[in-house]
């Protein structure tokens, strides 16, 4: 009984996987697409917020507006650190990826406060 119970134990034991440098690559490329995504989408939401505020006078559309906006941005936010993670061995292009992201979000902070 205590033989099989050995086996089972054994047989259930999962090994660890180690990516491969190919496997990382993918990972990294798919976190930039879904970053870029992310960013567009956020985009989206920010000029369509823009044309109500031009177009309506409607508090209730805007403030759901602004709701989605900002689930937009936690999610660009989040893609931005699930890629940042995953780029920690890679200090350049690790480097590369957060000037990106401070540049693009200065930019933004720029349009509006003029």
């Amino acid at each position: 009984m205590q033989e099989n119970q050995d086996d089972l134990e054994e047989t259930l034991e999962i090994r660890t996987r180690k990516q491969t440098a190919k496997g990382k690559e993918f990972q990294i490329e798919l976190l930039k697409d879904h970053t870029a995504s992310a960013q567009r989408a956020w985009r989206k939401q920010l000029n369509k917020i823009e044309n109500v505020l031009a177009d309506s006078e409607n508090a209730s559309l805007l403030q759901s507006e602004r709701i989605l906006l900002e689930t937009k941005m936690e999610i660009l936010v989040e893609a931005h650190e699930r890629l940042d993670e995953a780029l920690e061995d890679n200090f350049d292009e690790k480097h590369v990826a957060s000037q990106k992201f401070e540049t693009w979000n200065a930019n933004t902070q720029m349009r509006y406060e003029d």
